[in-house]
C-alpha cells in the first residue's frame, strides 16, 4: 500500500470513529442512545423463587428442573429486552432473579412465576352449558410443539398472535377443525381462557391465531410467554424487594475520574520514556477510546462497574502492545539499523507476541461470556470488545502513525525514539607513536 493511501485510510478511520461517537453519544444527535445501566448503577427488582418440588416426578433431579426453569426465565427476560439480568441457582430448589430497570415488583412476579402453559380445549358434550363448557383433549394439545409465534393484525386491524403447530400436533389441529367445524374451541394459558374462536373452515395446516381484546403490547407479551415455553415446575416468590442503585452516579463519576487519572499517568509515562512513539501511542489510545465507546453504544452494551473495569483493563492491553512494539523498535535502532528499517522490523518482531497475548485474552473473555452470568458476562463482553479494538489500534493505527512520523526530517533523530545518538568515531592520529610489535 502506498504512503498516500495509508494516510488516507488512517484519516478515514479517525473520522469514522469521531463521527460514530458524535452520532451515538452526543445528546441531541439523531442516533443518540441513552446508556444502558446495570442493576448496580440504576437499581431494579430482586426476587427469590422457591420451586414446588411436589410437581417433579419421583426419581427426577431437582437440580435439572432448576436449570430448565432458569432457561425458560432467561428466554422470557431476553424477549422483554431487560439487560444484564442475574438468574442463578440458590441451592437445588431456589432461584435468585435480579432485573435491572424493572421497578414494578408485580411485573417481575408475572415474568418469573407465570406457568405459561398454552392448551387447546374442545367442547364438553357431557356439559353443553350454558355457558359452554370445555375439556382437555386426550392427550392434551399444548403449546409444547409450536414454531415461534408472532404478532400480526387481522382484517379489523386488531392485533392477534399467529401460531403454528409442528409434527403430529399439526395433524391433530387439522383433525380438530374437521371434528368441531362450526363449534368454538377454547385457547387457555395457565387454565385461563384467552380466546374461544369458532372454527369456520377446515384447516389444511397447523396454522392458527389467537384473537381477543389485545393491545399491541399485551399481544407481544403473550407471544413472548408462548415462545419462551412453559415452566417445567411452578415457582413461588418467597422474597421480593426493590433494589436501589448500590453505587449510582457518584460511583460512576469516581470510576470515570479514576480512569482519566490513569490515562493521564500512562500518557505521561509513554511520552517521557518513548518520546515520539509515546506521543503517537497516546493519539492511538484516544482513537481507541472513541471507537470502543461508539461500539458500546451501537450494540448497545450494558454498563456496570464490572463492565467498566473490563474496558479499563483492555486499555492496559492496548498500552502493553505498544510497549512491545516500541521496545523492539529501540533494539533495532541500537543494532545500527536505519529508522525506517527499525520501524518495520520492530513491527514484525513484536506482532507474534501481541497477537497471541490478545488472542488468549479474547478466548478467556469468550469462555467467561459463555459460562458466566450477570455482571460476569458484562465484564467479559466489554473486555473482549476492548481487546479486539486495542489489537487493531496497536497493529494498524499506531504503525501508520509511526510510518507517517518518520517521513518528517525533524522527527528522524534517534534520541526522539529513546535511543542515544550515534557519535562518529574520531579518525586515527597519524602522528601518534605506534605500539612496538610484540616479540
Amino acid at each position: 500500500m502506498s504512503e498516500h493511501r495509508k494516510y488516507l485510510l488512517l484519516l478515514s478511520l479517525i473520522v469514522l470513529a469521531v463521527a460514530g461517537v458524535a452520532y451515538l453519544g452526543v445528546p441531541g444527535s439523531p442516533g443518540h442512545q441513552k446508556a444502558t445501566l446495570g442493576l448496580d448503577l440504576q437499581g431494579g427488582t430482586q426476587l427469590l423463587l422457591q420451586m414446588n418440588t411436589a410437581d417433579i416426578p419421583a426419581g427426577q433431579s431437582v437440580a435439572d428442573y432448576n436449570d430448565r426453569a432458569r432457561r425458560v426465565i432467561d428466554r422470557r427476560i431476553n424477549g422483554l429486552g431487560v439487560s444484564e439480568p442475574v438468574i442463578q441457582a440458590v441451592g437445588d430448589d431456589k432461584i435468585l432473579l435480579q432485573l435491572p430497570g424493572i421497578d414494578d415488583i408485580q411485573q417481575a412476579n408475572d415474568i418469573a412465576t407465570r406457568q405459561a402453559k398454552l392448551e387447546i380445549k374442545i367442547p364438553d358434550a357431557a356439559n353443553p352449558g350454558p355457558p359452554q363448557q370445555f375439556k382437555s383433549m386426550t392427550p392434551p394439545l399444548t403449546g409444547e410443539h409450536l414454531n415461534a409465534t408472532y404478532v400480526a393484525f387481522d382484517q379489523a386491524n386488531q392485533p392477534v398472535v399467529h401460531f403454528e403447530f409442528t409434527g403430529a400436533d399439526a395433524d391433530r389441529w387439522v383433525q380438530l377443525s374437521k371434528d368441531f367445524k362450526g363449534q368454538p374451541v377454547q385457547i387457555t394459558l395457565d387454565g385461563l381462557e384467552i380466546s374461544a374462536p369458532v372454527i369456520e373452515n377446515v384447516f389444511t395446516s397447523g396454522v392458527g391465531q389467537i384473537s381477543g381484546r389485545f393491545t399491541v403490547e399485551s399481544a407481544k407479551q403473550l407471544s413472548n410467554l408462548i415462545n419462551s415455553g412453559a415452566l417445567p415446575v411452578s415457582l413461588q416468590v418467597i422474597q421480593s424487594s426493590r433494589v436501589e442503585p448500590t453505587l449510582g452516579a457518584q460511583s460512576v463519576q469516581r470510576s470515570l475520574i479514576a480512569g482519566i487519572v490513569g490515562l493521564l499517568l500512562v500518557a505521561f509515562f509513554m511520552i517521557a520514556y518513548y518520546r515520539v512513539p509515546g506521543v503517537l501511542a497516546v493519539m492511538a489510545l484516544l482513537y481507541y477510546t472513541a471507537l470502543t465507546y461508539a461500539i458500546f453504544r451501537l450494540i448497545p452494551v450494558t454498563l456496570t462497574l464490572a463492565g467498566i473495569a473490563g474496558f479499563i483493563l483492555s486499555i492496559g492491553m492496548a498500552v502493553d502492545a505498544n510497549v512491545l512494539t516500541f521496545e523492539r523498535l529501540k533494539e533495532e535502532l541500537r543494532s545500527g539499523k536505519s529508522l525506517r528499517v527499525a520501524v518495520e522490523e520492530g513491527r514484525k518482531r513484536a506482532f507474534p507476541s501481541i497477537f497471541y497475548s490478545n488472542l488468549a485474552t479474547v478466548l478467556t473473555a469468550g469462555i467467561l461470556f459463555m459460562f458466566g452470568t450477570g455482571t460476569v458476562k458484562g465484564f467479559a463482553l466489554t473486555l473482549g470488545i476492548g481487546v479486539a479494538v486495542s489489537f487493531f489500534t496497536a497493529v494498524v493505527v499506531t504503525q501508520m502513525l509511526l510510518h507517517g512520523a518518520i517521513e518528517f526530517s525533524a522527527l528522524r533523530r534517534r534520541w526522539l525514539y529513546g535511543v542515544e545518538e550515534r557519535t562518529a568515531e574520531p579518525p586515527p592520529d597519524r602522528h601518534a607513536p605506534r605500539p612496538a610489535p610484540a616479540l
